[in-house]
C-alpha cells in the first residue's frame, strides 16, 4: 500500500488528528467524544511512562536501515509500547462500550479501524510488531476504564451550556493551532491535517449556533 494509505492511519493513532475526526461528535454524541477523549489522555500517560521506563530501541536502531521501508524521519528509541497504536485502541474500546448494547452491532469497525493503525506503524518502519501488540493491549485497557469513567457521569454535564462543553471547544481551538503549526508524523499527512482543521471549524461554526439557540430558547 501507498505511503499515503499508511499515513491516514497513522495520523488516526496521533491524538491531535484523532481528536480533530472525531470532533462531530459533541453534537450528536458528547458523551462518546468525552469518553474518547479521557481515554486518549489516558493513553497518552500510559504511553508515555511505559516507554521512558522500557526504552526499547526500534527497528532503525537494531537494522540495516536498506532492509525495510521506512516513512519520515528513522525513529530510534521508545519503541514499547506503540503510542499511536494505544491511543486507536483506547478510544476505539471507550466508542465500543459508551454506546448502548443494543446498538453495537457494527460498532466492531472501531477496533477494525484501530487494527489498521497499528499495521500502519509497522508498514512505515516505526515499530516491531511486539510494540503493536503492547500497544493494543494497554490501549484497550485505558478505553475501558475511560468509558466506565464517563458512563457513570450524569447527563447534565452533557449539555450545551456545560462546562465539559467549553472544554471541548477549548480543545479544538488547541488542536486547529497544533494542526496549523506542526507536522504530524510527516509531511504527506498534511493534506489529513487540512482535513482535520475544516472538521473542526464547521463543527465548532454548527456548536456556536447550537449554543445560541439554545440560550434564545431558555430565555
Amino acid at each position: 500500500m501507498s505511503d499515503s494509505f499508511w499515513g491516514f492511519f497513522v495520523f488516526l493513532g496521533n491524538g491531535w488528528g484523532l481528536y480533530s475526526l472525531v470532533f462531530p461528535l459533541v453534537l450528536i454524541a458528547p458523551r462518546l467524544l468525552a469518553a474518547g477523549a479521557l481515554s486518549g489522555l489516558i493513553a497518552g500517560l500510559a504511553s508515555r511512562t511505559l516507554k521512558l521506563a522500557l526504552d526499547f530501541p526500534r527497528p532503525a536502531s537494531v537494522l540495516d536501515l536498506s532492509t525495510f521501508h521506512i516513512v519520515g524521519n528513522p525513529l530510534l528509541h521508545l519503541s514499547l509500547p506503540s503510542g499511536h497504536t494505544l491511543t486507536a485502541f483506547a478510544v476505539a474500546t471507550a466508542f465500543y462500550f459508551s454506546i448502548n448494547a443494543a446498538k453495537r452491532k457494527y460498532a466492531w469497525i472501531f477496533f477494525l479501524i484501530a487494527t489498521g493503525t497499528g499495521f500502519a506503524r509497522i508498514a512505515v518502519g516505526a515499530h516491531w510488531p511486539a510494540d503493536v501488540l503492547a500497544g493494543a493491549s494497554v490501549g484497550i485497557l485505558s478505553g475501558l476504564l475511560g468509558a466506565s469513567l464517563c458512563n457513570r457521569m450524569h447527563t447534565a454535564s452533557f449539555t450545551t451550556k456545560s462546562r465539559l462543553t467549553w472544554i471541548f471547544m477549548i480543545g479544538a481551538l488547541l488542536d486547529a493551532y497544533m494542526l496549523s503549526s506542526t507536522v504530524l508524523d510527516f509531511d504527506s499527512n498534511h493534506p489529513y491535517q487540512v482535513l482535520g482543521m475544516i472538521v473542526l471549524a464547521l463543527t465548532l461554526f454548527s456548536l456556536a449556533i447550537k449554543v445560541v439557540a439554545d440560550s434564545r430558547h431558555r430565555a
